[in-house]
């Protein structure tokens, strides 16, 4: 194995192709990524062509286009979830933030690349950036690399160990470890077989953990997730009538997820505008249909308090099967740019 990928790394010339198509690469994998629509191999080498240029490549000119490609793969990671009230230019808002927070683990290891500890050095960064942005700012933990991994549920089983960082620091080393394999054209333990031995460790771990959880035989409950028709997110709010329906649904489906023998069920966030005047009577419709259905009910609506400009309330009510209400969730982390009030 080692052999042949050193033959194939050596057949394969990096300087040979114009650096601005890795550019053009990088960002392509980058979109393809994060978020929505994303396809999770990618991750593993998303990092890779961005690595390529930076090592092909000096100067400020060269850094200041690398930024502005970062700039632009973000862009279209962020536009695939942006949705109304949020403007499609706003997307910089978050765009440009995330790519400053990623530019110091690729500017750094461009500069040390050549050292021993450049492998660890960019993931070590890396995760550095990310823990300080989702825990100073109001970006959270959008972009971060572990994220990419939710639908692997071998892999997300580390996160009880290492936490995120964890599982980042796994996903940049991988990049990395790929991108200094194809630009030296050589295999070695720290470039091949140490980051594949603790990827497979991950999983082997992960999937012994899930599978013993689920031979242990425990008592479990059926939940369900209720979804909505409501695709209001702004202004203009909608007419008592549209509030009918999409309330009529929504107990509908409450309803077809309790017969089905779901204990908990959870709307998904914004289900419903419910205006300030008739929460009261919702509130007691929603606590009546907990208790009728004996089911821990988590109902999300919106409430407006101002219309010019937009505020509102992006709340949860957390009944249970009695019809009392234990606990009331305003949206704690409203994203950039949501007229959201922050909830304490």
């Amino acid at each position: 194995m080692k052999n042949s990928l050193s033959t194939l790394t050596k057949e394969f010339k990096v300087s040979t192709i114009n650096p601005l198509w890795y550019l053009a690469i990088g960002v392509a994998i980058m979109a393809l990524t994060h978020m929505t629509f994303s396809i999770e191999v990618m991750a593993w080498v998303s990092s890779v062509p961005f690595l390529m240029y930076l090592s092909l490549t000096q100067g400020w000119k060269s850094r200041f286009t690398f930024f502005l490609a970062l700039v632009l793969a973000w862009s279209f990671v962020v536009t695939k979830i942006i949705s109304d009230p949020i403007p499609l230019v706003l997307v910089f808002l978050y765009s440009i933030p995330i790519s400053l927070f990623h530019l110091p683990g690729y500017l750094i290891w461009s500069k040390f690349k050549n050292q021993k500890y450049a492998l660890f050095l960019f993931p070590v960064i890396m995760i550095i950036m990310e823990w300080i942005q989702y825990t100073f700012t109001p970006l959270a933990s959008w972009g971060v690399a572990a994220y990419t991994m939710h639908d692997n549920v071998s892999l997300i089983q580390t996160v009880s160990l290492f936490g995120l960082a964890g599982l980042s620091f796994l996903i940049y080393w991988v990049n990395v470890s790929i991108a200094t394999l194809i630009i030296k054209r050589k295999s070695s333990i720290s470039t091949f077989q140490l980051p594949l031995f603790v990827l497979l460790l991950f999983i082997f771990f992960g999937s012994i953990r899930y599978d013993m959880s689920k031979a242990i035989g425990i008592d479990t409950v059926t939940v369900a997730a209720v979804g909505t028709d409501s695709e209001v997110s702004g202004l203009p709010l909608p007419t008592k009538g549209r509030t009918e329906q999409t309330r009529t649904a929504l107990f509908k489906r409450t309803r077809t997820a309790a017969e089905g023998g779901a204990k908990k069920i959870s709307w998904t966030e914004a289900a419903i505008f419910m205006m300030p005047e008739d929460e009261k009577e919702w509130i007691n419709s929603i606590k009546d249909l907990a208790s009728e259905l004996n089911i821990t009910l988590v109902a999300s609506y919106v409430s407006p308090i101002s219309q010019s400009p937009l505020r509102y309330e992006n709340k949860y009510q957390f009944i249970d099967s009695s019809g009392n209400i234990t606990h009331t969730y305003l949206k704690h982390q409203p994203v950039p740019g949501e007229p959201a009030v922050q909830g304490k």
